[in-house]
């Protein structure tokens, strides 16, 4: 009776191991087609903003320096709508605190894919 016990508990933990192994496999998979929006450091995100900008074929980008020694910069990205459009974006970059990394991982994927469906 106990080896039958011990059995039990070994194949439902094994069971349990592969059903954590298997959503944490599916979870890598859709977090993988994030990561291109993610940036590690500041200037890592700077670059993938500006970049992301500057394939907006509307859009006038601008930087203020904030600190030349450090090459800390707020940055401006003006996009209006089309001729049809009452909109305009004014996106900035590198207000941010400690959540800055998401924050700017957010405004890459908008530049990058939602862009005309926000300001048309």
């Amino acid at each position: 009776r106990l080896q039958y016990l011990a059995i039990g508990s070994v194949s439902a933990l094994t069971i349990s191991c592969l059903i954590n192994y298997i959503r944490t496999q599916s979870r890598k998979k859709e977090n993988a087609a994030l990561e291109p929006y993610f940036s590690s450091t500041y200037h890592s995100a700077r670059k993938k903003f500006q970049e992301a900008a500057s394939k907006i074929s509307t859009a006038k980008n601008h930087s203020i320096v904030v600190d030349t020694d450090a090459d800390l910069s707020i940055d401006l990205c003006y996009i209006p709508g089309d001729k049809s459009s009452k909109h305009v974006l004014l996106h900035f970059s590198a207000t941010h605190g400690v959540e800055g990394y998401a924050g700017s991982a957010v405004q890459i994927y908008l530049l990058q894919n939602e862009i005309n469906n926000i300001i048309n």
